[in-house]
């Protein structure tokens, strides 16, 4: 079993509003990121979130899958990305082989993508698993239960690149090239870039 901590918390500083109710073909960046977990096979889902606000959001999102879906509320955002790691930890499956951390603003991540890593995953039980575009590493990435004391224990907002760091002796790549766009979305001009390319697709 993999599950997944949807990291959902961010600040938003850099847009200047809740990223994570802006919208995508008529669907909110949250609501895009769940519809593509809810499709793959993750077991459990943990979604991590600042505001009470948004479990209603939620709610509304995946009213039939939420029977897989766990919201956290991080009610110290400012703590970083670790922080939201570390909550979410908290409510991972004990019989996890593996948790998935995964980005809630790269809107480009589809279920095949996840599906291709927690295959990986399963062939790999002892190894991180991280996917590649063009050999240049991204997210999202699966931790194996071994590291999980680890993930228990980071701090500031680098996430899980300070275990990567430490642990490359056993990282195992997957390479998607063109097939996956990891671009994420941090600024009002990342999300018209993104919006230009869909309406022009």
């Amino acid at each position: 079993m993999i599950d997944a901590i949807v990291l959902a918390a961010g600040l938003s500083k850099r847009m200047g509003t809740d990223k994570m109710a802006l919208e995508i073909s008529g669907r909110t960046i949250l609501a895009k990121a769940l519809d593509q977990a809810v499709k793959s096979t993750l077991n459990k889902i943990i979604v991590v979130t600042k505001y009470s606000i948004e479990t209603y959001v939620l709610e509304k999102t995946c009213a039939y899958q939420t029977e897989r879906i766990v919201n956290i509320v991080n009610s110290n955002p400012e703590y970083g990305m670790s922080h939201s790691i570390k909550i979410g930890m908290n409510a991972v499956t004990n019989k996890a082989n593996g948790v998935m951390i995964m980005l809630a603003d790269q809107v480009g991540l589809d279920f095949s993508i996840i599906n291709e890593l927690v295959l990986a995953a399963f062939e790999n039980p002892r190894k991180i698993i991280a996917p590649t575009i063009k050999s240049r590493r991204t997210t999202p990435v699966i931790f194996p239960s071994i590291l999980f004391k680890d993930l228990r224990q980071l701090t500031g907002d680098k996430g899980g690149r300070e275990i990567l760091g430490l642990k490359r002796k056993i990282l195992k790549t997957i390479e998607f090239g063109d097939n996956y766009d990891d671009q994420d979305i941090d600024t009002p001009e990342d999300y018209s870039r993104i919006m230009h390319r869909l309406n022009k697709g």
